[in-house]
């Protein structure tokens, strides 16, 4: 644990709410945080041992979808999606099944995303966080440069399943950026290189804001709960 420690008023002006519980998390270790009958539901899953090697992974990852971004093709309706606080870019690959497909299959995208994207997914960096014969179906690269999303569900998500959220960029954790598990009523210090595990089908969660100056992408793995009709 670590980080700047905030007092319960500025926890509450933060969610707007009061009752919310601080976690000062540096990021590095793993934490699991239980329900009341002491079962996992949410793990702040930390950083490898090699925090120097990760930080170089986590860095060129984030480096690399910024470059990448000048050449992703999105409507302003698609920028301005459910999830944003304000509009931001996020391109999603890998299979799924819902939203009125007949059986399972690719997230489409145009021609250029799939390209940018295939690119991303190629170099060793993303290859250290989103590894072969990984378990999970589908990823969204989050490209931001301010990448804030509003309380919400990833409902289409297996219920019971894992989300992986790891949180890029180039801001104070200590300023924003802050995961709120909305359900849990905690508000957790999400540091940029960290990578958090949530059931984001049934536990509403989004971020507080960066500063004016900083920069945040993420970089998400999930499965679609209409997939497991199928194995």
């Amino acid at each position: 644990m670590g980080g700047r420690l905030y007092s319960q008023a500025e926890v509450d002006a933060l969610t707007g709410t009061i009752g919310f519980t601080y976690i000062a998390w540096l990021g590095l270790l793993t934490i699991p945080i239980l329900d009341s009958q002491r079962q996992i539901i949410a793990l702040l899953g930390g950083t490898p041992k090699d925090v120097e090697g990760w930080t170089k992974v986590t860095d060129g990852a984030f480096a690399l979808m910024q470059d990448a971004l000048r050449w992703v093709k999105l409507s302003e309706e698609t920028l301005d999606h459910r999830r944003a606080q304000q509009p931001f870019a996020a391109v999603g690959r890998g299979l799924s099944h819902g939203g009125g497909q007949m059986e399972p299959g690719e997230l489409r995208q145009n021609v250029t995303n799939t390209r940018v994207t295939d690119e991303l997914m190629a170099h060793s960096y993303f290859q250290r966080i989103n590894f072969a014969e990984s378990i999970f179906a589908a990823c969204t690269f989050n490209f931001g440069p301010r990448a804030i999303t509003c309380p919400h569900l990833d409902f289409a998500n297996l219920a019971w399943g894992w989300c992986t959220i790891t949180a890029l960029g180039t801001f104070d954790p200590d300023a924003g950026g802050h995961l709120i598990l909305w359900d849990l009523q905690l508000v957790i210090r999400f540091p940029p290189g960290s990578t958090v595990f949530i059931p984001s089908a049934i536990i509403r969660h989004s971020n507080i804001g960066i500063l004016s100056h900083e920069m945040r992408s993420s970089f998400t793995q999930y499965t679609a709960g209409g997939l497991f009709r199928w194995v």
